[in-house]
């Protein structure tokens, strides 16, 4: 890869990755183990901005050097006189700028060794996301579990889904659709609320189309695409590399059709991916008024970055719903006829119930740990007694360990 290639991989691919990584570690939980490592990347960042302003400061003073004639310019300008200078110039300034390109290369990889505690994680617990070969996270809007204490949240959000106040006249040339946001931290139950409302949504035939997406940190627009054509027209998408024919193909799919868009676990929106982004949601001009843009995040952030009309925070849902989820995972399809020992499981549960601030998936997680033995007493103290304050704080943080 040649200097300038390495330039523009620095400023569109290296940059935003270490920007996103101080992002999610200022809001891990674990941040303050985590500040003399966000301090190192923060100054690297730094490092890489000037590294961008020198070159862009080298190259105007080339061509301001070039535009101001006299007898200089022409003694440089003999073949064999500009061919030494520029040859010796350009090899010095490549070797130091290659050489602090490197430095920033690595260390945005050593960065990423911090991304199984910062990026979103995968479970293998029922009715969470699901890993494709290369262990990528994806999601789809199919429920694949029962969804407790979440009914207020989804009639608000439907609530939103169906506001068309805030939309502009139809004669105004604004987009037709406006975005509503669920915010939550890790394991709060975003995508399953998500996925309970397209389940809602598509009994009442609301919108003509629905489509699911979910949201890689690396934003891939092409890629993602493709994805919404698929999810448009339930078709295979045409194997197309040119994007402006891409975006074509999804803009008549969409055309005066009320649409309803969901981006799952959007990681991040900065001002270094703005044209990305807009970009990626151009097409969707085309549906009816009224369409929504539905997205599920952990940064507040990247809603108000998506011009999010609507933001509901996700909470905690009511301790006697947190119960009925955690038997439900805990259990199984086991029966337990015995009514003394379902309530003493149920107190234990109860006692313990604060270690996992209401956390969904908390409650899927340690009540599939459950599940693989027959309902014993002693067997659920001994999981429930333990701290499990550690193993929380890696969910909210992304990094499934229990």
């Amino acid at each position: 890869m040649d200097v300038d290639a390495k330039l523009q991989h620095l400023r569109c691919i290296i940059i935003p990755e270490m920007k996103m990584l101080i992002e999610a570690a200022e809001n891990s939980p674990h941040r303050d183990c985590l500040h003399g490592w966000v301090k190192s990347l923060e100054e690297a960042v730094r490092e890489a901005e000037l590294v961008l302003d020198q070159n862009k400061c080298r190259l105007l003073k080339q061509k301001a050097k070039s535009s101001a004639g006299g007898i200089t310019m022409r003694l440089k300008s003999l073949p064999l006189v500009k061919d030494l200078s520029k040859g010796f110039g350009v090899l010095l300034q490549n070797r130091k700028l290659t050489k602090r390109l490197m430095k920033l290369e690595k260390t945005a990889v050593k960065a990423k060794e911090f991304l199984p505690w910062l990026s979103v994680g995968v479970s293998n617990v029922r009715g969470y996301g699901v890993t494709n070969v290369s262990g990528w996270k994806f999601t789809t809007s199919l429920l694949t579990h029962k969804v407790f204490g979440r009914d207020e949240q989804r009639d608000r959000i439907v609530g939103f889904l169906r506001d068309t106040a805030t939309l502009e006249s139809e004669s105004s040339i604004v987009k037709n659709h406006s975005v509503v946001a669920i915010v939550g931290v890790g394991g709060a139950g975003k995508t399953t609320l998500a996925q309970y409302i397209c389940d809602y949504e598509r009994e009442t035939k609301h919108f003509d189309v629905i489509m699911w997406i979910h949201v890689p940190q690396r934003l891939d627009v092409v890629k993602l695409t493709k994805e919404m054509v698929e999810s448009a027209t339930l078709k295979e998408c045409p194997n197309l590399t040119n994007f402006d024919s891409l975006q074509g193909i999804l803009e008549d799919s969409l055309r005066s059709k009320k649409f309803l868009l969901v981006l799952d676990d959007v990681w991040s929106a900065t001002t270094e991916v703005v044209l990305w982004w807009e970009q990626l949601l151009a097409p969707l001009s085309a549906g009816n008024r009224g369409s929504k843009i539905l997205i599920t995040t952990r940064a507040e952030k990247a809603a108000e970055f998506l011009r999010a009309r609507h933001i509901l925070r996700l909470e905690e849902i009511e301790q006697s719903d947190f119960l009925s989820l955690f038997m439900y995972y805990a259990l199984g399809d086991a029966k337990v006829d015995n009514n003394r020992l379902y309530e003493r499981l149920k107190d234990i549960v109860r006692q313990n119930a604060p270690k996992l601030h209401g956390s969904p998936l908390a409650a899927r997680m340690v009540g599939s740990q459950l599940c693989k033995r027959p309902p014993n007493v002693d067997f659920w103290e001994s999981i429930l007694s333990k701290d499990l304050s550690e193993d929380i704080a890696s969910l909210h943080c992304g990094a499934i360990r229990i």
